[in-house]
């Protein structure tokens, strides 16, 4: 029930973004570099998910949605699962994709991250949030949320972020606190 109640509050997050464009906390401004690097980063992300659509690697057979699981590898002292699902339309000048990707360890099918990202490219900058669940087997660790404009004209890029910690917290306060909602 932990990890439910910090899920839906990562997902409320997202939705404020969706909806704001900001998560509330402070800006910080970016460097040029920096937020050039960003753009180029997310908009090859865009392509390469356009790319995989429907492709070998894609289990799902919609178009516009790719998704993907890759189970452990030897290379990993941590054996886990990723499974990611990325939802696109439009394209990198005037378009949106947003991804959910879950990992868990190989043997305790038990999530120890969830991610969130949603990107909105306008022909005024990008718009990109990454919104990171932590947590383990046994409990719910916090929320990373990083949020960010990019944009080409100078000294108009800016990020935020918001950290959450739970460990410890009080899952009856949570509950009060409306994050959750018994689904059935």
């Amino acid at each position: 029930m932990k990890f439910q109640l910090v899920q839906n509050a990562a997902l409320s997050r997202l939705e404020q973004f969706k909806s704001q464009g900001t998560l509330g906390a402070d800006k910080m401004k970016l460097i040029e570099p920096a937020a050039q690097g960003q753009m180029n980063r997310l908009r090859d992300q865009f392509s390469s998910t356009i790319a995989s659509d429907q492709g070998e690697s894609d289990l799902s057979g919609a178009a516009g949605v790719v998704h993907t699981f890759r189970g452990p590898t030897p290379q990993e002292s941590v054996e886990r699962s990723l499974e990611t699902k990325s939802v696109f339309q439009g394209d990198a000048s005037e378009g949106e994709i947003s991804s959910h990707q879950l990992a868990t360890l190989k043997s305790d099918h038990e999530p120890y991250q969830e991610s969130y990202e949603f990107t909105r490219f306008r022909s005024d900058g990008i718009s990109h949030v990454t919104i990171t669940v932590l947590g383990d087997a046994v409990g719910t660790g916090g929320i990373i949320s990083m949020a960010e404009f990019l944009s080409d004209q100078p000294g108009q890029s800016w990020r935020e972020r918001l950290d959450e910690d739970f460990i410890g917290a009080d899952i009856i306060a949570m509950h009060q606190a409306g994050t959750y909602s018994p689904r059935v």
